[in-house]
């Protein structure tokens, strides 16, 4: 038992094993800021294009597909590997064992930039793009960018990286700390380890507090703005929908 405390109380204190976490947790707030950034670009953008519709309509005719034509020829030009909605991606970049080149190709610091600035483009013409692929992917690139770019990556710091970012980007994304880690362990960490489970976790919610306190309070979905009569018979359809479900 004292030995095993011992191994325990040695692998916390590494200098390696802190290095490792400070750079988690240094992506994690950086991951918000690029969420809140991108947030505030996009529903800014998106008013544009609304407030010029409405003036002109016929203006929608014109931009919005030789808008789009333009931004998949900059994606196709000058951003490679930042095509797709983002979350096939991340998870494929997670897959190659490894095998840095492979996984540059999907995941760098020039796709996360071109990922946000894209779509940022994409809604300025009035595309609907959402919000959580493209913080996934954007997140998960940060993070792992960080960390290969120290000379410090094994497999496994490699692997909790691209998990840690892409959780991160979808809690900062949304705001919901929470659905970034389910979300972590559900669809990105198909072998999640538990050891880095704390790590991670802390990743998550730096990234979620800091895109929350930056562009406020906002949800996708606001649950205050439903209002439902709760009366006998709406419980009754909700117990039906959900032993059915």
């Amino acid at each position: 038992m004292k030995h095993r405390l011992r191994r325990s109380r040695r692998a916390v204190l590494h200098p390696g094993a802190w290095r490792v976490r400070v750079l988690l947790w240094g992506g994690g707030v950086m991951v918000g800021l690029a969420a809140a950034v991108f947030t505030y670009g996009s529903e800014g953008a998106n008013g544009l294009f609304h407030a010029a519709v409405a003036r002109h309509p016929w203006l929608a005719l014109v931009i919005t597909p030789f808008g789009l034509m333009a931004v998949a020829w900059l994606t196709r030009k000058y951003f490679p590997g930042s095509e797709g909605s983002g979350v096939p991606q991340t998870i494929a970049a997670m897959g190659y064992n490894n095998r840095d080149a492979k996984r540059s190709a999907l995941l760098s610091l020039r796709i996360a930039f071109g990922k946000l600035l894209l779509a940022t483009l994409g809604n300025a013409c009035g595309g609907s793009i959402g919000r959580g692929g493209v913080m996934v992917q954007a997140g998960a690139s940060i993070v792992y960018a960080l960390c290969r770019y120290t000379r410090y990556t094994p497999a496994t710091v490699a692997r909790g990286a691209i998990l840690a970012g892409g959780a991160a980007g979808l809690a900062a994304a949304f705001n919901t700390p929470l659905a970034g880690v389910v979300f972590a362990i559900e669809a990105l960490g198909r072998n999640f380890d538990l050891r880095h489970g704390g790590v991670i976790l802390i990743t998550v919610a730096l990234a979620g507090v800091v895109s929350l306190a930056l562009p406020g309070h906002s949800h996708t979905l606001d649950a205050a703005a439903v209002r439902v009569a709760m009366d006998i018979s709406t419980w009754g359809a909700v117990v039906v929908c959900g032993v059915a479900g």
